[in-house]
């Protein structure tokens, strides 16, 4: 199988593990979105990365408790810890 024909084939496998808040892609997050997509240059699949992430937040100025709390939340729902962080890094981004 072809690299690309993989990545094909495995594009919604993280729906399973979306964040069950509703879309809460704030204006600063959207600020975010639009820096990394115009300024960055990064393509449309890693914008929805982003957002996906994002969703896991749920708070604009998050603190060290928020974090934790994300991580929980995702672990709770199912991520494995290279899941987890991997939206880590995106949230950091």
């Amino acid at each position: 199988m072809f690299p690309a024909q993989f990545l094909l084939r495995f594009t919604h496998i993280s729906s399973h593990f979306d964040p069950p808040a509703e879309d809460i892609v704030d204006k600063g997050f959207e600020q975010f979105l639009r820096e990394r997509q115009y300024l960055s240059n990064v393509g449309a699949r890693t914008i929805e990365w982003h957002k996906q992430s994002l969703k896991w937040l749920q708070t604009e100025t998050p603190i060290d408790d928020d974090l934790k709390a994300c991580v929980i939340r995702m672990r709770e729902a199912g991520l494995s810890a290279s899941s987890c962080n991997c939206r880590a890094g995106s949230i950091n981004a």
